[in-house]
């Protein structure tokens, strides 16, 4: 039996070990977590924004148009 266990704040090697029992080998794969980044509660500075943040979004773009243009 495998358990996602770990809290928000340090759970991160946790889910990414538990999610691997579930990749086929072989295939790429990887875990990117933000719950951390997910949301500011601060003020808002420079492109992120107070509340939820979109953390990664740039990142998953990106990644997509490179992709894309392979």
């Amino acid at each position: 039996m495998v358990t996602n266990t770990g809290d928000r704040y340090g759970g991160m090697l946790v889910a990414g070990t538990f999610l691997k029992e579930f990749i086929p080998e072989g295939l790429p794969w990887a875990h990117l977590d933000i719950a951390g980044p997910s949301f500011n509660n601060d003020v808002a500075f420079g492109y992120t924004p107070k509340g939820g943040t979109g953390v990664a979004v740039r990142t998953f773009v990106q990644l997509c148009e490179d992709e894309a243009a392979r």
